[in-house]
């Protein structure tokens, strides 16, 4: 299904063209899923020894469970049962300038998931995934929304949930410098903006989503409040930590 023709994939406002807005759904090819199994089938796991026989983890990766985890893509993980999960909700691509103080003015495409209300009240809230980690950590909350709240207009939020720069179906990251968190924090802030919510909006991270959240606070006074349930806390400057110990 088109994502244009889903419940819940009218922006509330309307968008700069230059944005390039535009509708997705996920088709990966046939022949991409064969490769993976192709892969998974040529892969060669070393025979059992002392190191990898032990399941405590102490060298590593246990063989068993190697086995396990091949057999399980080979066999029963299925691309198109998650594929038709991520299609069942609104997706869009948007293209995003950077602001960067460093100069970097390069143009990239975000990839994002998106639940839209047509109650006038809604709360944007942008949803930021961890790493290694994706748009999916998210779909059990969107199915559940999605699930008591029937129509558009009994939606009480607006819910974006965007892939960062270098993961999904978003642009991967430049060559010529490093592309940090704060670097998306200013590309997601942005996003918001372009997409209408730059009267107020509410964040919420973890992982690398939770090092994230913070830092488009910082960037942007229309992040209103921010919620992470991983928060990284650095010691204060010159602080002897094996002392403090």
């Amino acid at each position: 299904m088109a994502s244009e023709s889903l419940p819940f994939s009218t922006p509330p406002h309307l968008v700069d063209p230059s944005a390039n807005l535009t509708s997705f759904s996920i088709s990966v090819p046939d022949s991409d899923v064969k490769d993976l199994k192709t892969l998974l089938q040529l892969s060669h796991i070393a025979s059992p020894n002392f190191e990898n026989s032990h399941n405590n983890g102490y060298f590593g990766i246990p063989r068993d469970a190697l086995v396990d985890l091949v057999s399980h893509w080979q066999t029963d993980y299925s691309w198109r049962k998650w594929e038709s999960a991520l299609n069942a909700f609104p997706q869009f691509k948007i293209t995003m300038t950077a602001n960067g103080d460093d100069g970097d003015h390069d143009t990239y495409v975000i990839h994002f998931l998106a639940l839209f209300s047509s109650n006038p009240s809604a709360i944007p809230i942008l949803l930021l995934h961890g790493w290694p980690g994706s748009v999916v950590e998210f779909l059990p909350l969107l199915q559940h929304v999605r699930s008591q709240h029937r129509t558009p207009a009994e939606l009480p939020y607006h819910m974006v949930v965007p892939h960062f720069i270098g993961y999904g179906f978003s642009s991967p990251p430049p060559l010529h410098r490093d592309f940090t968190h704060v670097d998306n924090a200013g590309l997601v802030a942005k996003l918001m903006h372009t997409l209408g919510f730059g009267n107020g909006y509410v964040v919420q991270g973890g992982d690398l989503g939770g090092a994230t959240a913070p830092v488009v606070s910082k960037l942007d006074a229309s992040c209103r409040l921010v919620h992470v349930n991983m928060l990284g806390i650095p010691p204060p400057k010159d602080t002897d930590i094996e002392a403090d110990m």
